[in-house]
């Protein structure tokens, strides 16, 4: 029997999911994609949850053929605001999982695969399954596995839809020490007239365009990163402004950790060329010397992250489990 863990990240539009055996492979053959449904209501969108899951596992089923799998736990990134330890959702008023407002998502899940024959017979037991944060769990996927595993102290981040963080030492990551954040958070850092995550975000990057004459009702990110690949200099300046306020922000609120990598994840890491430099610039502006890198894979992280995470609370609780 193979043992596995079922990995979704769930967004606001799509949700994303692999199988990871237990040496942290990722079974790139049951990789999925399924749209959220993050505007249905209630059970709609748990009943799509459960349908990620169980599609995952029989695709995972399919690749171990003979050997046969057994479901060591199931494991979701999902956004916050999130009771990730009781696995309450509070997301409100952002535009995604509304109907899901106080609603115990975990119970839900596992009612749902309690009940499903096949899940069952693969191995699935009550309370295997776990939530948290995603940038968390890309940041212990690049710490055990990934880029930040060479480093005793690094930050790894998630640029995207919004701003994510994890700060590394000795290969695990941490949510209070000297020089972290509460929770190890930078969205919510005060910055200007709001906070952090209004500027290092995709729509703090729109609303910068905007101010440069673009109009965003038709180009995102990408389209913008393209113009600046080809030369166009107010979308040049844009990505250049946007790296010299991350590095202004990583400066204020990350020199006192003294890292020594910093790790960019997320859709907005894939245009890095575009804007490293300056934010190279503003780290040894402010005597910050570390390495910046980009993830290769976003997701594969994430993944790997879940996976490390399931075996993690297995350890924590003395429960056998994985390998």
């Amino acid at each position: 029997m193979r043992d596995c863990v079922l990995a979704l990240d769930v967004g606001g539009t799509f949700i994303k999911g692999a199988a990871v055996w237990g040496n942290g492979e990722v079974a790139k053959e049951t990789l999925l994609y399924r749209n959220t449904n993050a505007q249905g209501a209630r059970d709609a969108v748990l009943d799509q949850l459960h349908a990620a899951v169980k599609e995952l596992a029989v695709r995972a089923k399919a690749v171990a053929g003979e050997d046969g799998i057994r479901v060591q736990g199931i494991g979701l990134a999902f956004p916050g605001p999130f009771d990730y330890e009781s696995g309450i959702s509070y997301l409100q008023g952002l535009g995604k999982f509304d109907a899901l407002y106080g609603v115990n998502v975990r119970d839900e899940l596992a009612d749902r695969a309690d009940h499903d024959p096949e899940l069952v017979r693969m191995g699935f037991r009550s309370g295997r399954i776990f939530m948290e944060n995603d940038a968390y769990l890309f940041a212990r996927g690049e710490a055990v596995y990934g880029a930040a595993a060479s480093y005793k102290r690094a930050v790894c981040m998630t640029l995207g839809t919004g701003f994510g963080t994890g700060f590394i030492l000795d290969g695990a990551v941490i949510r209070e020490g000297d020089g972290v954040p509460a929770n190890g958070w930078l969205y919510n850092a005060p910055w200007e007239d709001g906070i952090v995550d209004d500027c290092i975000s995709r729509r703090g990057m729109l609303h910068c365009a905007r101010s440069l004459g673009f109009d965003v009702d038709t180009l995102d990110v990408k389209e913008l990163a393209a113009l600046a690949e080809s030369g166009e200099r107010s979308a040049c300046a844009l990505f250049e402004h946007f790296g010299h306020t991350l590095g202004a922000v990583l400066v204020r609120y990350t020199r006192a950790f003294n890292p020594e990598a910093y790790v960019l994840g997320g859709q907005i890491a894939n245009a890095s060329p575009l804007f490293v430099p300056a934010l190279a610039c503003e780290l040894e502006r402010g005597a910050i010397n570390a390495v910046i890198t980009k993830s290769p894979d976003t997701l594969l992280s994430t993944f790997r992250g879940i996976k490390d995470y399931v075996f993690g609370q297995y350890r924590s609780s003395g429960e056998k489990g994985g390998a």
